[in-house]
């Protein structure tokens, strides 16, 4: 009887050391899996405790790394830079998503954003206050002209018969002629024999006149004047050589013949052109045309002759679109007397469009919406895209949204927009490339983040499907065991 109670406490013993034993063991097991656990809720408390704050952390490579405390990146690390929560509690990667960036005073002075007002087109504004002046400005459409010679003035001084260039009275390109003045003089055997006819025929007009007239007639007709032929008449001998003058008043641009050169009926010796008028040829895009008409004034400018500003009247719209260039040629005329243009000159002619402001506003229907407003804003604030055009306006202060803007006519400093913006609209003027930027990389970090989270849920659904299939491998040995020890029973 003593012996079976020594062997039942030694039995508990045994029992006893054995489960304190196997809960030694487990005890890192389970200590191993609560603190996984706390580290992955402190995890996932870590963006909703970062979003509570006025501030977070950021990397600036890796915008998915949000902390609510400095560091450095675990991805490369670089340090962690501080920007501020946007406002209604929305993370940049949620403005991101709807075009939106926030930054906070500190950032939009180091990122030079500046801002000004949407205005209609003629309204006064705080530069000036002249709405006429306003109106002409945000109306004129500028563009790249050369000077060019007035092709009415242009003239060609040809040869009037066969002969040889005796003398070149002019020798200079570019001289300056007078209307009848004298430039080249040369000997023709076919003018010599017809002065001889002519003297013949007056040696015998008191037998027969009829031949005086046809005879002076073709000395007239090989270049001779009137105060030539007079002079062989009074002198009554032939001249070997005929004196031929400008046509008319002018410059000459080209010497075509050098002295001692043969040269036949009808060969150009000089060209003259007259440039006390001169042409300006524009080139201006199609979309620009619709404002454009003949008699219209025009401002023309040139770096050659700074502080002075030259208007001219369109005189002629080219009716064809060039290839090449995709513009259409429109020709201003411009008084040049003190002879300050130079045709080859580049000019920058501004053409005077200036909108109808004063007619009155058409009545709009009771439910209908009314006619869009031209409104203009700087160049710099509108981002050209492709397909798109779109500026950045301020929604709230500190807080800019991009919108999509349709772009009507362009001038020097202004864009006219027909469409998505209202008078008294704030928009970025500069700065704007940082403020896209800026949208593009949070809207990287957004898709990142994305990405993450995806792969992070595949991983997890692929470890659950490899614990359900152990967990049906392990049934199924177990059933194969059971099998077995019955078969051996």
């Amino acid at each position: 009887m003593n012996m079976k109670r020594i062997k039942l406490i030694v039995i508990i013993l045994v029992a006893l050391l054995t489960g304190a034993s196997l809960t030694a063991l487990a005890m890192p097991y389970f200590a191993s899996d609560e603190h996984a656990g706390h580290a992955h809720a402190s995890h996932d408390a870590a963006p909703a405790a970062a979003g509570e704050g006025e501030s977070y952390y950021t990397c600036p490579m890796h915008p998915s790394v949000i902390s609510d405390t400095p560091g450095a990146c675990p991805v490369c690390h670089m340090d962690l830079i501080k920007k501020s929560r946007a406002s209604e509690g929305m993370s940049p990667q949620e403005l991101a998503k709807i075009g939106r960036v926030a930054m906070n005073p500190t950032q939009r002075v180091l990122a030079n954003v500046q801002t000004t007002r949407v205005e209609a087109v003629g309204a006064p504004t705080s530069e000036t206050g002249d709405a006429k002046a306003k109106a002409a400005e945000a109306s004129e459409i500028r563009a790249v002209g050369i000077v060019t010679y007035n092709e009415n003035g242009l003239a060609s001084v040809p040869s009037w018969l066969d002969g040889r260039i005796e003398a070149l009275l002019v020798k200079e390109t570019g001289a300056r002629l007078k209307r009848g003045q004298s430039v080249v003089r040369i000997y023709s055997p076919e003018l010599l024999t017809a002065q001889q006819e002519f003297l013949i025929a007056l040696e015998n007009a008191d037998v027969n006149d009829a031949l005086v007239a046809p005879t002076r007639q073709r000395l007239l007709l090989l270049g001779m004047s009137e105060g030539q032929v007079a002079a062989v008449e009074k002198s009554r001998k032939a001249q070997p050589t005929i004196t031929m003058s400008a046509p008319n008043a002018g410059t000459i641009t080209d010497i075509m013949v050098r002295q001692g050169q043969y040269v036949e009926k009808g060969t150009p010796l000089f060209e003259v052109a007259d440039l006390s008028t001169v042409w300006v040829d524009a080139e201006v895009y199609a979309r620009d045309l619709p404002a454009l008409s003949p008699g219209m004034d025009a401002r023309i400018t040139s770096e050659a002759l700074p502080g002075e500003s030259m208007r001219g009247k369109v005189t002629f719209i080219q009716p064809t679109v060039a290839s090449d260039t995709r513009t259409v040629k429109v020709r201003v005329e411009l008084d040049n007397r003190d002879g300050k243009l130079k045709p080859g000159m580049y000019m920058s002619v501004f053409f005077s469009a200036p909108e109808k402001t004063d007619a009155p506003a058409p009545e709009v229907a009771a439910g209908e919406d009314a006619a869009p407003v031209a409104l203009r804003v700087p160049r710099s604030a509108v981002l050209r895209g492709g397909k798109t055009n779109s500026v950045y306006v301020e929604i709230i202060k500190n807080v800019f949204e991009r919108r999509n803007v349709t772009i009507g006519r362009s001038t020097d400093r202004y864009l006219i927009v027909t469409d998505g913006l209202k008078p008294g609209d704030k928009i970025a003027y500069q700065g704007v490339f940082l403020l896209d930027s800026e949208v593009e990389l949070n809207s990287f970090g957004h898709a990142e983040t994305k990405s993450e989270d995806a792969e992070d849920d595949a991983h997890e659904g692929h470890a659950g499907h490899q614990g359900h299939a152990g967990h049906e491998d392990e049934d199924h040995a177990e059933h194969k065991s059971e099998e077995a020890s019955k078969e051996s029973k």
